[in-house]
Formats: structure tokens, sequence, C-alpha cells
């Protein structure tokens, strides 16, 4: 399986770029805010099911969409219980994480102290809410207080799924999940609202849904040397399905260290 990514340029000088979920062919814009790639925009894998059910642990992925209307799932992702979200694995609270959850391959979910390493970075809880929230009423409800997007998170108002089976606040609120438990029966989440700049720490149920961004997996190596198997340089290398049928040597040039690749 493979990892397909597009590098573009924002006007704004932002490091963007774009991959490709192989599981559905969703494609997702990311974007680089200090040492960190984050999505640009909210998960949506897996089927609809509707607000009155809960997820279970099966082989799909089950999703909410608000007001049960797929459509709405199209612009601000899917909804997620939080067990769902971490694909059923333990809490996490490392940095970087190590929980992928339902997010894509080489991606994982964000656990508090990451969430924490991103507000910091733009100044603080009490203005980064502006810098990440998307500019203008397109999808915010007015007066979206002091959204600039300038960090390039592009965060939505998608509401959530309560315990009872409603939703609610879509257009006021956004709420994000970590992968970070407050205990056995809540979990810990982020969100944003249309009134101010702040981000929020708060911790809920794990029964609600709510929306889902993912982290990009921190890379071991400071650079690579790809090489056949007698240590000749690769300049070309085309892959085909998930089968390679010669063996290739990733060499840590900073360690020395090589890892034998047979497939992706």
């Amino acid at each position: 399986m493979f990892f397909i990514s597009t590098f573009i340029f924002s006007l704004y000088a932002q490091e963007i770029d774009s991959i490709i979920d192989i599981r559905d062919d969703q494609v997702y814009k990311v974007v680089k805010i200090g040492q960190q790639w984050w999505m640009q925009e909210n998960l949506n894998i897996g089927i609809r099911i509707d607000g009155t059910q809960d997820a279970a642990d099966n082989v799909s992925v089950e999703k909410y969409c608000y007001d049960d209307l797929e459509s709405n799932c199209g612009i601000y992702g899917g909804l997620y219980q939080w067990d769902e979200t971490m694909g059923y694995n333990p809490s996490d609270s490392a940095n970087p994480g190590k929980t992928r959850g339902i997010c894509p391959f080489g991606w994982h979910l964000p656990t508090e102290n990451e969430w924490t390493e991103l507000t910091d970075f733009l100044g603080g809880l009490t203005v980064a809410g502006g810098k990440l929230k998307e500019a203008g009423t397109a999808h915010w409800n007015s007066p979206n207080e002091g959204a600039t997007n300038e960090s390039g998170f592009t965060a939505l108002p998608g509401g959530y799924r309560k315990y009872d089976d409603s939703f609610n606040s879509i257009g006021y609120y956004g709420y994000w999940w970590s992968s970070t438990e407050e205990s056995s029966t809540h979990a810990c989440y982020r969100y944003m609202n249309n009134t101010e700049s702040w981000v929020y720490v708060s911790e809920r149920l794990k029964s609600y849904g709510k929306s889902v961004r993912c982290l990009r997996d921190s890379c071991r190596f400071s650079y690579l040397t790809i090489s056949d198997e007698n240590l000749n340089s690769v300049y070309s290398l085309n892959f085909y399905g998930d089968d390679v049928r010669t063996k290739l040597i990733i060499i840590n040039s900073n360690a020395g260290e090589a890892v034998n690749i047979s497939s992706m």
C-alpha cells in the first residue's frame, strides 16, 4: 500500500500539501504548523450510522453525519465516538502520539500533549482559536470572533452528536477528540466557538460524537538514501500495486542503519 503526496504552495506562504487516503480515495489537504503536520480538514472515513445507534467494534469504521445527512459529512467530516476513533485501543498521552486509530496510514490521533504543542506554538489558548478557525461566515455563524486562519488549520464548526442521540451546535462550535482519556468513561477534547478566539480544553463522555483531525507520524530518519541490494543509488522508482519485486534498502545516512523493504 502506498502513501501518495502532491506538493503545492499557498499564497500565504504556509507549507501545505495533500494526501490520498487509499482506503476510500479521499483527498485531504494538510498543513505544517510549527514542527507538526496537521490535516486541514476533518476526517471523513467510514459508513454512516444513524444518531440513534452506537458504533460497534467490528471491521467497519462507523461515523455520524450531523442530522443524519451525508451532505454534512461532506462539508464538516464525520462525527465519531471516542472508542471508535481510537480503533478500540487504549489511551495515549505521548508526544509524538502512537495511536493510529481511524487515521490514514502514516498518520495518528493527536494526544493532549500534541494539542498543547499546537496551541502553545500559536500563542496560547486565549488567541489560538482565532488563528485556527476558518475566516468568514461561510460555515461559522457571525461574528466568528477573531478568526484569521493564519495557521492554515481551517477549523470548522461541525457540532456534535450528544449521548441522547441528538445533534447540536453546528455553525456555533467545533469539537475535536484527543487520544487521551480522562477516565474509563470520559476522554479529553478541544473546542472552539463563534464568539471567542479561545481554544477550550475539556472532557466528555466517550459516547459523544465529535470531529477528528489527524497528525502525520514522526520520521526517525534525518534524511534517507535509497539504494538497491548492492548499495547502488536508486534514482528512479516505479511501484505497481502492492507488489515490490526488487528489494530495496533504505539507509539512514545519519546513523548508518539499514531497513530492508519488500512491500509498503
